[in-house]
């Protein structure tokens, strides 16, 4: 899956004429909702499908699950047919190779999308928390979370070994991550 360069791998959970819900190995490295998902199909070969995420969640193990809704593709524009040349061809021109530049890294999203991600994080760890506190916290939500304290300019937790260490090293993300943006007087 792929939203404007940025890449994610994952597995397929269910599937219907419509949509997909896809289970993500990894973070989610964007937040678009406009991506194209590859599938792998074992007599097809490749395919690339257009698609809007409608829905973002977390499993039960911690990882980031995407519905996706299959978009139609756009038709192609017409093509102009150009009429065979009259009498000898033009001479050939030669055409200088061009180096392209090196793309520009991607502009940082805006701070409220990360906090928003926090809550939703943060949501899952508490519903973790109060399922089995005592459950190892999961590797996914850790790394998510370390991933975001950097977004926000914040010291990362100490890595949460239970469920109930992960809810509280989220809410004192969050609270760091708040108290950092508000204006001082």
């Amino acid at each position: 899956m792929a939203h404007e360069r940025l890449g994610v791998a994952g597995t397929v959970v269910n599937a219907s004429e419509s949509g997909l819900l896809v289970e993500l190995t990894g973070p989610l490295p964007f937040v678009g909702s406009d991506v194209v998902v590859s599938l792998e199909l074992p007599e097809a070969g490749r395919r690339d499908l257009e698609a809007a995420v409608v829905r973002r969640a977390v499993s039960r193990e911690g990882r980031v699950l995407l519905a996706v809704r299959l978009v139609e593709p756009r038709p192609a524009p017409p093509r102009e047919r150009t009429p065979l040349p009259q009498g000898p061809a033009p001479p050939k021109r030669r055409v200088r190779s061009r180096t392209t530049a090196p793309a520009a890294p991607a502009a940082p999203r805006p701070r409220e999308m990360a906090l928003a991600e926090l809550r939703a994080v943060g949501t899952r760890a508490y519903e973790l928390a109060l399922d089995e506190p005592s459950a190892p916290a999961p590797a996914a939500l850790v790394d998510w979370a370390a991933r975001l304290a950097g977004e926000l300019g914040v010291p990362a937790p100490d890595r949460p070994r239970t469920a109930r260490d992960l809810l509280g090293a989220l809410s004192e993300l969050s609270r760091s991550a708040r108290e950092d943006a508000e204006p001082s007087s």
